[in-house]
């Protein structure tokens, strides 16, 4: 079974899970615990998880994800929870697993298979 975690989206790289997560000086922040749509989640060690947006990502594989920014300006970039805001490609939320309402993913999927 493919995953599309491994995949680059248009706002930035899919960090596969388990990933250590580094800033930009090198800062050890922790490892990802989640992907969610745009955001992933940072399991941070002896303190509280947090979101992070895909955009953030510069670099993405199995041995070390770094986010482009560096320690001090980290809380600047943290984000609630994920959303679901999706893209206007169909294709791509389909890989992100991203629709609002089954409804949508299917409405979607028709319109793919039969045109608009």
């Amino acid at each position: 079974m493919s995953s599309p975690l491994n995949k680059e989206t248009i706002t930035g790289m899919v960090p596969p899970l388990g990933a250590p997560v580094r800033t930009m000086d090198g800062e050890h922040l922790g490892t990802v615990k989640e992907v969610s749509g745009q955001q992933f989640k940072v399991d941070a060690p002896y303190s509280r998880d947090y979101w992070l947006s895909l955009t953030l990502v510069s670099e993405a594989s199995a041995e070390c994800v770094t986010v482009g920014c560096d320690a001090s300006a980290l809380d600047d970039y943290k984000l609630d929870g994920p959303s679901t805001v999706t893209s206007e490609s169909p294709i791509l939320d389909a890989q992100r697993e991203t629709f609002p309402t089954i409804e949508d993913k299917e409405l979607r999927r028709d319109r793919m298979i039969h045109g608009s």
